[in-house]
């Protein structure tokens, strides 16, 4: 494979490192923390057991119900917020799996690779494509021009000499 054929797969291989290495991390944390959670459920006596009278032990008792109850719909929205973050970083791993693999099938000039990688920087620039239009970036419309370019190059390098 000449030196541009290889820079495109070398450069696969590199964006799953600098992908998959925070990825794998962030799984890790993530996953871990979703699986204490999950684990230690706190116990919480929603039922109150004092009568109902208008006694100030009663009435703390009470407040303390209902503390507890909301207290508990925090933990659950900062227990999915988690889980959220676990499925992201996950999700971000296999996609370095999937650059990592096509940038070695890329580098042995595989079929499967040149396909898969042509779908890739295709998305690539069309989000590129997409952000260089917008206006709120102003001067900085450069950085998703600078990866529209990248792809189209990658491209025209992937499928070059193929007929």
């Amino acid at each position: 494979m000449e030196a541009h054929g290889l820079f495109v797969a070398r450069l696969f291989s590199w964006t799953a490192l600098v992908v998959g290495v925070p990825s794998m991390v962030g799984t890790l944390y993530f996953g871990g923390c979703a699986l204490l959670l999950w684990m230690q459920k706190p116990v919480v006596n929603t039922s109150v057991d004092a009568k109902a009278s208008d006694s100030l032990v009663n009435v703390v008792v009470q407040l303390a119900g209902f503390a507890g109850k909301v207290l508990t719909v925090f933990g659950g929205l900062v227990e999915g917020i988690i889980r959220g973050l676990a499925v992201a970083s996950f999700s971000c791993l296999v996609f370095a799996g999937m650059l990592y693999l096509t940038g070695r099938g890329l580098a042995g000039n595989a079929l499967w690779a040149k396909i898969v990688g042509s779908g890739l920087m295709l998305m690539m620039m069309f989000v590129a494509g997409f952000g260089s239009f917008m206006s709120e970036f102003g001067p900085f419309r450069v950085v998703p021009l600078m990866f529209l370019v990248l792809g189209m190059y990658s491209l025209w390098v992937i499928w070059r000499g193929v007929s």
